[in-house]
This record gives structure tokens, sequence and C-alpha cells, in this order.
């Protein structure tokens, strides 16, 4: 949108850039955690369901 190309002209490119390039990767560190916990999350339930079919020993 032309506010936003007016808005980053020729002086503050390269700093829009750099904050662009930090969101990125702060994204990525939150979305590889993200996938973990799903992992832990979905071993857990897996461990949790196997438990529930194994009959108590007398």
């Amino acid at each position: 949108d032309s506010c936003l190309e007016n808005a980053i002209d020729h002086d503050n490119y390269l700093e829009f850039q750099q904050a662009l390039s930090d969101i990125g990767e702060a994204l990525e560190a939150r979305f590889a955690l993200e996938d973990n916990l799903i992992a832990l999350a979905v071993a857990h339930s897996r461990k949790d369901n196997v438990s529930d079919n194994i009959a108590p020993t007398a």
C-alpha cells in the first residue's frame, strides 16, 4: 500500500529490513518451540493410551 511505501524511504530501509529479519528469527524460534511442545504432548498422550490398555497385574 502506498502509505507503507511512503513511510519506508531510503533512510530507514535498512532499519526496516533488520526489524523484519528480527521478527522472522523470533517467529522461527517460537514455531520451533511450539513444534517441540506439540511433540511432547503427543508422546505423553500416546504413553497414557498405552498405559490405559495394559491390564493391572495381580
